[in-house]
């Protein structure tokens, strides 16, 4: 197999490494004139083509996936996704790529930070901002609220049985449309635990950041997690490059409108690329599976990334048909997907139980397994998750296959299964 390198090593570190600084001290007349080629440019360019000819297919994206209990999958449109543009990546030369790029550190792929979709997020809610007045903010809550409103709508049409089963868990979904969108917004972005800091000081305490140390705050494990958001598309390139042309005259402001402009060009994640944004959310004022849902219409509303003003970082989830997935089962509106886990028995005597491979669609496939009572124990999982990193992920029906392990955590089931050599 190729060799294929960090790609943000290499756009970082190795991407001005051997250039020809020393032409840059050279008098400009012959490069104006343009009667000697700009050594420095044509290396940059030739560096610049190599990443943008760069394909997913060497870089098996899923090999460095992580199994979050929540997860949903949106596509960049045109123009495409600036992320991690302040990172630094400039030396002031001709033919360079301007802005910076966020990668992962491990595998290199382009990312999205979990701590920049955690904020974009939290950006929605208008509580913590100052820049809005009293009269904006009421405006927001009113959106949030008939957002909210819909998600319910549309939680409802996905799956009835999850509204039921969050009714016996206690979250009454009817009444999403009625909650008070400043305490959702304390207990998912600052993790205080709601109805217990109400039941013990008041609620007046939690409308006023002074009384901070008043407030009671859910355990760690009880927290809403923001995991990174990772690249789903697994074939194609995936960077291309583009071009700002600010008309800026330093020397002279005023006349900056009459000044030609600069094309500087940037690294950019090409439209029609994938990402999957994961989460570890927990039931509390709405549930887990509503939360998923408005994470995933707030992000279709306002983007995400540098320039979404322009059009860059807008996301869609319908370019290929993709259904929304809730809680554990990535497609829930393909009722066939869902797990069967027999009831009222402990998720531990699945380990070591052997099954074979009974279905498989697309990039998934169901195994079937009998417990020792007799139960039958059908489990959804994504292909490659039935191999360890490396070898070749192929399943054919009747594929023998062994759970290595089995927990439960709350509502959260995780599996460890593997095929059987």
């Amino acid at each position: 197999m190729a060799f294929s390198p960090n790609i943000g090593w290499k756009y970082f570190y190795e991407y001005f490494k051997g250039i020809e600084f020393n032409y840059l001290n050279v008098t400009r007349e012959a490069d104006k004139a343009e009667t000697a080629p700009n050594p420095v440019k044509v290396q940059l360019n030739r560096r610049n083509r190599e990443l943008m000819s760069l394909n997913l297919r060497d870089y098996h994206p899923h090999d460095h996936s992580i199994e979050s209990p929540q997860s949903f999958e949106l596509e960049t449109t045109y123009p495409g996704l600036l992320i991690g543009s302040g990172y630094h990546h400039e030396v002031k030369v001709e033919g360079e790529l301007k802005l910076g790029l966020s990668f992962d550190y491990t595998s290199g792929l382009p990312n999205i930070p979990g701590s920049s979709v955690k904020g974009t997020l939290r950006s929605f809610w208008p509580m913590k901002s100052d820049k809005y007045s009293i009269q904006e903010k009421e405006q927001f809550k009113n959106f949030i609220q008939s957002m909210m409103a819909e998600v319910n709508q549309l939680l409802e049409k996905v799956d009835k049985n999850i509204v039921e089963e969050e009714l016996c868990n206690g979250v009454n979904s009817i009444e999403i449309d009625k909650i008070n969108i400043d305490h959702l917004e304390l207990e998912i972005f600052e993790g205080v635990n709601v109805k217990e800091t109400i039941e013990k000081v008041g609620a007046e305490v939690l409308l006023n950041n002074r009384n901070k140390r008043l407030w009671k705050y859910l355990s760690p494990s009880a927290k809403d997690v923001f995991y990174e958001a990772q690249l789903a598309s697994i074939s194609g390139k995936f960077l291309g490059n583009d071009y700002i042309t600010p008309h800026l005259n330093r020397d002279r402001p005023e006349l900056s409108p009459f000044t030609n402009p600069v094309p500087l060009q940037f690294l950019k994640v090409l439209p029609g690329i994938k990402f999957c944004f994961q989460f570890h959310l927990h039931d509390g004022l709405i549930s887990a599976s509503q939360k998923l849902l408005l994470f995933q219409q707030i992000l279709l509303t306002l983007g995400i990334g540098a320039k979404t003003n322009v059009g860059y970082g807008q996301l869609t989830p319908n370019i290929t048909a993709q259904p929304i997935p809730i809680h554990n089962h990535p497609q829930i509106n393909e009722p066939q997907k869902v797990d069967i886990i027999p009831p009222n028995e402990d998720v531990t005597s699945f380990k070591d139980l052997e099954g074979e491979i009974e279905k498989i669609d697309g990039k998934e496939a169901l195994s079937v397994f009998k417990t020792k009572s007799g139960s039958q124990l059908k489990l959804w999982k994504k292909i490659d998750k039935y191999f360890k990193k490396g070898e070749n992920p192929e399943l054919q029906l009747g594929t023998r296959v062994k759970i290595l392990d089995a927990q439960k955590n709350g509502n959260v089931y995780t599996w460890n299964i593997r095929k059987i050599n």
